[in-house]
């Protein structure tokens, strides 16, 4: 994860990919979903779990995932909408089956949470925000801005994004999944 801010513009959340062509084939498909004008919330939702986790949430104990020092961001489809074009289109709740993939990455918070604290308040009034993939050149180099590969043309506008204390996160929630080891996943 990378935060861009620039006074005056609408901050970006950009994803590191380190292969950058499938990077781009993903954007442009979410452009074309998007028709490129309109915001991806439609089918696409972020989610960011905060501290504090449940006291039994397998990152305290983790040295991986800082001891808990950190948080999750999950990107996913945005299922109640999804849901709603199904009905829409004639097809009964009952019979719905609905499939999705989804990702979640755990950001360490070794300096503090600055920059998350930056785009939640950039973010709060819901005037948006673009995601965007972000290449590396060479990962065998620092993770700095000569290093980056940064390219608006693949961004793509975004309105809403949640923050959840992790200790709120109840049954149904799809974020509920990343509260569970991956370990005992399985």
């Amino acid at each position: 994860m990378l935060y861009l801010f620039y006074p005056g513009y609408v901050p970006v959340l950009g994803l590191l990919y380190r292969n950058y062509s499938a990077s781009k084939e993903i954007f442009n498909e979410w452009k074309k979903l998007s028709k490129g004008e309109e915001f991806a919330d439609e089918f696409l939702k972020v989610d960011y779990l905060v501290p504090p986790f449940p006291n039994e949430c397998w990152v305290y104990t983790s040295k991986e995932r800082n001891y808990g020092k950190g948080y999750f961001v999950f990107i996913g489809p945005n299922v109640d909408k999804s849901i709603n074009r199904a009905i829409t289109s004639g097809i009964k709740q009952e019979e719905l089956l609905l499939t999705t993939v989804s990702r979640y990455q755990w950001m360490d918070e070794m300096n503090g949470s600055y920059n998350r604290d930056m785009f939640k308040s950039l973010t709060v009034n819901k005037t948006g925000y673009y995601l965007m993939p972000i290449g590396i050149k060479n990962e065998n180099k620092p993770i700095k801005e000569e290093n980056l590969i940064i390219d608006f043309s693949y961004a793509i506008k975004m309105k809403n994004v949640t923050f959840k204390n992790g200790d709120q996160i109840k049954g149904n929630d799809f974020c509920k999944i990343v509260l569970r080891n991956p370990e005992n996943n399985a």
